[in-house]
């Protein structure tokens, strides 16, 4: 899978916070630029129903390093980008 190449990275830890409304904005912004319903995104990076709301609502704030992997892709952005803004 695409995603495990981002996990051997030592930039990430286990888990990301993102609790700063960064990352929200940067999941809605790109997922709507793409053209992408939340439940498009939600298939295309295997999450389950109703979790991308609550990530772009920043209800969800304890993401794994794998979501924010898979989220990156299905997005077709780069993971650093997306996790730190960078």
């Amino acid at each position: 899978m695409v995603v495990r190449k981002y996990l051997t990275n030592a930039a990430f830890s286990d888990r990301i916070d993102c609790r700063m409304k960064g990352l929200a904005e940067r999941v809605r912004v790109s997922r709507v630029s793409k053209g992408m319903t939340q439940r498009d995104l939600e298939i295309e990076s295997g999450l389950c129903e109703g979790y991308v709301s609550k990530i772009e609502r920043g209800v969800k704030s304890d993401l794994t390093a794998r979501t924010v992997g898979a989220l990156a892709v299905a997005l077709g952005v780069d993971i650093q980008w997306l996790a730190f803004g960078e």
